[in-house]
């Protein structure tokens, strides 16, 4: 029996459907198809992108009244989206240059991590890496 999605679960939906827009490279290394040739923003716009999202999703969240069913998911969600508009907004995010939790490493592992076996990966790898900068 398919259950009809809640106002908190297409929200959510939602929020994670321009995340991976914003955020291609983790959504790939994540495993979520179709942005594998994208590369993520990492400028000042890209930041500023990610902090709207996250405020606009906070926003909508606001306005909804999450059933008994809901209020596990809707104060989930809150709290992670609260908690990374206060990173964003505090800067935190700017100081992440390792090369396993920051913008260093998810840029490599973009890369390092598609398979290889076939041309067509090798041409995802490229299309991929065309969008580097000089």
């Amino acid at each position: 029996m398919l259950v009809d999605q809640t106002p908190v679960d297409r929200l959510a939906d939602e929020h994670l459907a321009r995340w991976i827009e914003l955020n291609p490279c983790e959504a790939s290394m994540g495993g979520l198809a179709g942005s594998e040739t994208e590369l993520s923003d990492f400028s000042p716009d890209g930041d500023a992108a990610q902090a709207t999202l996250l405020a606009g999703t906070l926003s909508a969240l606001a306005e909804l009244t999450p059933s008994d069913a809901e209020r596990v998911t809707a104060s989930a969600l809150r709290e992670r989206l609260e908690s990374e508009l206060v990173r964003y907004r505090a800067g935190d995010h700017l100081g992440e240059l390792g090369l396993i939790n920051g913008q260093l490493g998810v840029l490599r592992a973009a890369f390092a991590n598609n398979p290889t076996s076939h041309p067509e990966d090798l041409d995802t790898i490229t299309a991929r890496r065309t969008q580097l900068p000089a």
